[in-house]
């Protein structure tokens, strides 16, 4: 005799398994479907499970790698019961499973149970080798249906983008238990499905936020609820929105419930209100964009995917090509991107890409996709983000990173890098640029004097003497304490005599305009760039910084 425990939302398959197994003088233990059965393996661990693949209430596929997950429920020999065997490609062992029937008439069946338990027990014939765990029993007995297929291929659409949003999606039996969830609320919660599936819904956060969200489902009859941002919850550390709304396909009651994670996304400011079909109401109401292309043109958009670029539904399925959408120079790689998950090399992709509106406003998005079938031809689906303002506020870091806080000048960092640039561009043009090194005379006796307040002072108007000397075009920049570096591009000024009589001039005249406890007074050293003796940015610099040197000993010497 074996325990045996059958699962399946079909009553009348349920009674016909136990009244099948029993009379074979097994121990037959039923359940209505995965969260059920969950439940009871608690307390039975049977030899053998018979599972049905579509269920309510936790699928056969979730149920059976969630079974494998648990260490003393590995024992268990499964075999899928399935009513799509002859519609979709069943890989037994990917599955965690150990074979697979068809599900066919009452009389088939009974003859494929038993021969199942039979090969189990080793009680068949030595001349019968078939592999039960790569071939689908009693297949041959069972036809392909196409609405089957087409409801398949609808599933597989909605998986592809529930797998891919950057929000972390639940659906919640009228018990507040967790029957299905998304990848993102694996990252959201640091929970593996096997701690997941089958738990309370309320356990996932810290109190008391428990009697907050508890109160919310109790309301789940009157319509959605949301949780907003501004009173977040705590979820692993996350600060996150929360938004629930009642799901019901015409014989089942559900919960759907949507986490935002507040510390890295803007938290969503429309909630999600109606729902007939949960999947279709999470890709209308997302804070994301999300699109299907096949073909090269739009198969599917969202709502916010049409507002991101400005333009309406209608128009984006109107066989509008992509590419209108994308920024010219960042065509290539958004080409290889999608080509990569069309030819199979990658399964997913994440990357940044400048998208163009219909006013011509160019956009920075994120982007992360992945492949499927549609219609039963490769197609691309993707998430997609607007984070222009982010690369706005990365691109103000970045030039903050490249100025001296002090002078407002570019920094040692920020000059090497533009002049390092303007040398190649000299090189290619063949034209000459020169860089003169400036240093602040006696800056360590108004520091040590006069105090270091008076001394940045000093340094602040040196900076203004420079910029009144050169011109707009020209690269200057506070490249040490007292040193400072400019770069002019201008060919028509690579005099070195008048431009120090220039800068001199710009020196007087400002000492002479107010009194002051210093004279400002500098010495410089100029050295030319030229493309038919190239060196580097460190060689000219040296020069000029040899020349300048040279330039302040005669002074102390006139001194002396």
């Amino acid at each position: 005799m074996k325990k045996i425990m059958v699962v399946d939302n079909d009553v009348m398959l349920l009674e016909f398994m136990s009244d099948l197994l029993e009379k074979e003088g097994h121990h037959v233990l039923t359940a209505k479907d995965g969260l059920t059965a969950l439940e009871k393996l608690k307390a039975y661990i049977p030899d053998i499970m018979f599972i049905d693949l579509v269920m309510p209430n936790i699928d056969g596929e979730k149920l059976c790698r969630t079974i494998r997950k648990i260490p003393e429920l590995n024992g268990i020999y499964i075999v899928i019961v399935s009513a799509i065997a002859a519609e979709q490609e069943i890989d037994v062992s990917e599955i965690g499973a150990n074979a697979c029937i068809a599900k066919a008439s009452f009389d088939k069946m009974s003859e494929h149970v038993l021969y199942v338990i039979n090969r189990l027990d080793n009680k068949v014939p030595e001349d019968i080798t078939d592999d039960i765990t790569e071939n689908i029993i009693g297949l041959e007995d069972v036809h392909s249906r196409d609405i089957t297929k087409e409801l398949l291929s609808c599933k597989r659409h909605s998986d592809a983008i529930l797998n891919n949003v950057s929000e972390g999606i639940l659906e919640l039996n009228l018990n507040n238990k967790i029957v299905y969830a998304n990848p993102f609320t694996h990252f959201l919660t640091g929970m593996g499905e096997e701690e997941l599936l089958g738990s309370y819904f309320t356990d996932l956060f810290e109190d008391p936020h428990k009697t907050r969200i508890k109160e919310l489902i109790d309301l789940i009859d009157s319509g959605p609820h949301e949780i907003a941002g501004d009173l977040p919850l705590k979820l692993s550390g996350k600060a996150v929105s929360l938004n629930i709304l009642p799901v019901y396909d015409g014989e089942h009651k559900s919960i759907i419930a949507i986490l935002n994670d507040n510390t890295k996304r803007k938290q969503t400011e429309d909630a999600i209100r109606e729902s007939e079909d949960k999947f279709r109401n999470f890709a209308e109401q997302s804070i994301v964009g999300i699109n299907l292309i096949q073909d090269g043109v739009f198969k599917y958009v969202n709502p916010k995917f049409a507002e991101m670029f400005g333009y309406t539904i209608k128009e984006c399925l109107n066989n509008m090509p992509f590419r209108e959408l994308v920024y010219p120079e960042d065509m290539p790689i958004v080409e290889e991107h999608i080509i990569r998950r069309l030819s199979g090399k990658v399964k997913s992709v994440r990357y940044d890409f400048r998208g163009v509106k219909k006013t011509g406003e160019i956009i920075h998005v994120e982007i992360f996709g992945s492949s499927i079938l549609f219609n039963g031809k490769p197609a691309s689906t993707a998430t997609l983000l607007d984070i222009t303002e982010r690369k706005r506020m990365e691109n103000e870091i970045l030039e903050l990173s490249l100025r001296d806080h002090l002078t407002e000048l570019y920094n040692r960092r920020g000059f090497i890098s533009l002049a390092e640039q303007q040398i190649k561009m000299a090189q290619r043009a063949e034209k000459k640029i020169q860089l003169t090194f400036i240093d602040v005379d006696d800056l360590k006796l108004i520091n040590d004097t006069l105090g270091h307040e008076q001394g940045d002072k000093a340094l602040i108007e040196t900076a203004n003497i420079l910029r009144h000397a050169f011109r707009q075009s020209d690269i200057i920049a506070r490249v040490g304490g007292d040193e400072f570096a400019v770069l002019a591009i201008d060919t028509m000024d690579m005099n070195s005599e008048a431009f120090s009589k220039r800068l001199q001039q710009k020196i007087v005249e400002f000492n002479a305009k107010e009194l002051r406890k210093y004279k400002l007074s500098m010495s410089w050293g100029t050295a030319v760039y030229d493309p038919q003796s190239p060196v580097s940015m460190g060689e000219l610099m040296s020069s000029a910084d040899k020349l300048m040197y040279t330039q302040k000993m005669a002074k102390q010497k006139v001194v002396l």
